[in-house]
């Protein structure tokens, strides 16, 4: 990946690990577009992305075109309403992967935890435990019962408050179907 442009704003050690993993015939659901999206559109068969800003939609969407990569769709989804939110995601399925990094985080879990899993789903979820961004006690007790594939620290990074690191986690969640 280091070689290349365009990637997720994960952690260096997780893009590692991701990296070496096979998502050419995987879906993969997106929350919060960005830069990645190109990324996940290169490395798997379908990206649905969901994203709040329709100014940032519309760079994703030029991003992805200009790359050539048009095996995705983005919706915009606003985060006042959970129902609308998720509302249709689960029939663009199965996915392969889910990446956590948008406006609902502890909700993208609760919603992803909930899906029928025939096959093990890959859950990738950025600044995983670090309060001031985003992460709960709740999203934490959700995840309790899965063993990480990996929590990557970012090396040589603290968070604003000096003491904290950003961390991606990986989990593979078993089949539930």
């Amino acid at each position: 990946w280091s070689v290349e442009a365009v990637c997720p704003w994960l952690t260096h050690p997780c893009l590692d690990f991701i990296s070496g993993l096979d998502f050419t015939n995987s879906r993969v659901l997106e929350f919060g577009a960005g830069r990645g999206t190109r990324w996940w559109r290169a490395k798997s068969k379908w990206v649905v992305s969901v994203e709040p800003n329709v100014d940032w939609i519309a760079t994703v969407e030029a991003d992805c075109a200009d790359g050539g990569r048009l095996n995705g769709q983005v919706l915009h989804r606003t985060a006042d309403s959970k129902e609308r939110y998720f509302s249709g995601l689960e029939e663009l399925g199965p996915y392969g992967v889910v990446v956590v990094d948008g406006a609902l985080r502890d909700c993208e879990l609760e919603f992803i935890l909930g899906l029928k899993r025939s096959a093990p789903l890959i859950v990738v979820a950025d600044n995983w435990c670090q309060a001031y961004v985003w992460m709960s006690d709740y999203a934490v007790e959700l995840m309790k019962p899965y063993t990480p594939l990996g929590i990557f620290p970012q090396p040589g990074h603290t968070n604003h408050d000096g003491v904290n690191v950003w961390k991606t986690a990986v989990w593979e969640l078993p089949p539930n179907a």
